[in-house]
């Protein structure tokens, strides 16, 4: 079952985390609910990132949500 809010709380990997982190503020118009310094810290945290690029992003944030996802 899909669920809309980050459930896997353990650390994700410092290369996803910081590309996760980079795609906040490139593509703000995927994250117009929160801040883009919002912390991030868990895998949960990093594939909403994900999912919120791949629902509201053009192609190129489609492409940084791919290479956030391979780090994971």
């Amino acid at each position: 079952m899909t669920t809309a809010y980050p459930t896997d709380t353990r650390t994700a990997p410092a290369a996803a985390v910081e590309m996760a982190r980079e795609a906040l503020q490139k593509y703000p118009f995927c994250f117009w609910f929160q801040s883009p310094n919002t912390p991030l810290h868990t895998i949960g945290q990093v594939e909403m990132v994900v999912r919120r690029l791949r629902q509201h992003g053009n192609r190129a944030a489609w492409n940084a949500a791919y290479q956030i996802e391979q780090c994971l």
